[in-house]
């Protein structure tokens, strides 16, 4: 199970077209991701459609999952989850 410093957001281009995003949720599993879902899943709005959260097997594989999405024209960015607290 990944940690809390293991996982990252991913924006792809909007309209990706189903084979291309199976391609790029392949590459992101090939390169060290656990679970690749949806923000929004079922949004009919593209720009929320086209964000995903991604759970790395672990922490080393961080680097080599950004690596490997940065590269890819149908990614807009990939970025590690902010961590956030709230204050009460």
């Amino acid at each position: 199970m990944a940690d809390r410093g293991a996982k990252l957001t991913l924006k792809l281009r909007n309209g990706l077209p189903g084979p291309q995003l199976e391609r790029v949720l392949r590459q992101a599993r090939e390169a060290g991701a656990s679970v690749v879902r949806p923000v929004f899943p079922d949004h009919s709005d593209a720009e929320l459609a086209s964000l995903y959260a991604i759970e790395a097997r672990d922490v080393a594989a961080v680097d080599s999952l950004i690596e490997t999405l940065e590269g890819l024209a149908d990614v807009e960015f990939v970025e590690r989850e902010v961590q956030r607290g709230l204050k009460r």
